[in-house]
């Protein structure tokens, strides 16, 4: 699929706004269930999937392009709020707030490493020339992992 394509995070309206070429679409709903969310704080599109920072279901959820749900991350990792996501062809990276640490995972939704390390109420990740940016609220600042 080519075009522009592009997400937004509505946070008090418990959705997802998606604009392509064909026009403006929603998805999403206030809940718990797969597929539904509590006050969405961050989105991505990578690998044509829609990933969610699901920030009061303290988790991620990820959707194909249409908004159709596929499997959700890291609900058995207690994660406090998940404010922050990032991903690459390979891994997939979360702000958890609350717990001051960013959770590595895999696509499959295995998590395979946890970042502490310099953090302190990190809210927001990005991937840059194998660098992570990781912003960090309390302190105002931001840490840089480097491979």
């Amino acid at each position: 699929m080519s075009g522009s394509f592009t997400a937004v995070a509505d946070f008090y309206n418990h959705r997802i706004i998606v604009k392509n070429d064909s026009g403006t679409y929603t998805f999403g709903k206030k809940g718990h269930k797969n597929g539904e969310l509590f006050y969405p704080t961050d989105v991505k599109i990578i690998n044509n999937k829609i990933i969610v920072a699901d920030a009061y279901n303290n988790r991620v959820q990820v959707f194909n392009r249409e908004g159709k749900f596929i499997s959700t991350i890291g609900e058995k990792d207690s994660i406090n709020v998940a404010t922050g996501i990032d991903a690459d062809a390979n891994e997939i990276f979360v702000t958890d707030s609350g717990n001051n640490r960013v959770l590595i995972y895999n696509w499959n939704g295995k998590r395979i490493a946890t970042l502490t390390k310099s953090l302190n109420y990190p809210i927001d990740v990005f991937i840059a020339k194998d660098k992570l940016y990781i912003s960090n609220f309390h302190v105002g600042n931001i840490a840089v992992y480097a491979d």
